[in-house]
């Protein structure tokens, strides 16, 4: 079985263009960094810390600095340059922030935990659409 991993706002399969060159950050869609970072309480994110999925793409990263997240754990690498420059750069030029890959155990049971769920909400959206 496919599950749909179309955009709503660009209509690409973003599924099949994630697996060709992980082409995220080229949809006009709002990430969940995004999301995360305009539905936080209005006295800032300064010195926060941000747990996600995979490494930001570059505008996430361009986001995540200019609210002051202080610290980035994620659980899978994203192949995106430009961001791991960007972060990097903010690094060098003494922008306090750190970033650490998410391992073992808990990163291993999180997959376990939520691929399941994410399986059940794609389907249960992908129905609702073709009705």
């Amino acid at each position: 079985m496919t599950y749909p991993y179309v955009c709503p706002n660009c209509e690409n399969n973003v599924y099949s263009r994630m697996l060709s060159d992980r082409a995220i950050g080229r949809c006009t869609a709002l990430h969940a960094e995004e999301k995360a970072i305009e539905n936080a309480p209005s006295n800032g994110l300064d010195s926060c810390t941000l747990y996600v999925t995979t490494f930001p793409c570059f505008h996430c990263a361009q986001r995540i600095l200019d609210v002051g997240i202080k610290q980035i754990y994620f659980v899978e690498s994203y192949p995106d340059i430009d961001s791991i420059n960007l972060i990097t750069t903010a690094q060098r030029i003494g922008k306090d922030i750190m970033v650490q890959k998410f391992e073992g155990v808990k990163a291993r049971a999180y997959f376990r935990l939520l691929s399941s769920w994410r399986r059940q909400k794609e389907t249960e959206l992908y129905k609702s659409r073709i009705r």
